[in-house]
């Protein structure tokens, strides 16, 4: 699973100052995975029903800073900070163990 990770008030204050990136990066990372291997789920820390708690822990474990991704195989987690798509992409396939797509 790998969950997009930004706080509601950072994206509020993103947005405000017109920042773009971030939304176009996330699509094209979730584009990617979806295309390329299914079977990695994506959701969203702050909008996709994780609780308080479940939140608190993946923040205390990966002390995760602005925007980026957290990375979750069973017990292991592992955390990529906003960067450009290909980056963010062969973090992940490299977390989860998985051969990058043949283009």
């Amino acid at each position: 699973m790998i969950l997009i990770y930004a706080k509601p008030e950072d994206e509020e204050i993103y947005a405000e100052e017109g920042g773009e990136d971030w939304g176009w990066f996330v699509n094209d990372v979730s584009e990617y995975f979806t295309n390329n291997h299914p079977q990695v789920l994506f959701a969203n820390v702050y909008h996709d029903g994780l609780t308080d708690k479940e939140i608190k822990q993946i923040e205390d474990e990966l002390q995760p800073e602005g925007f980026g991704y957290v990375f979750i195989d069973g017990n292991k987690k592992g955390w990529a900070g906003h960067d450009m798509p290909g980056s963010v992409i062969r973090s992940a396939e490299e977390f989860f163990g998985l051969e990058p797509a043949e283009n």
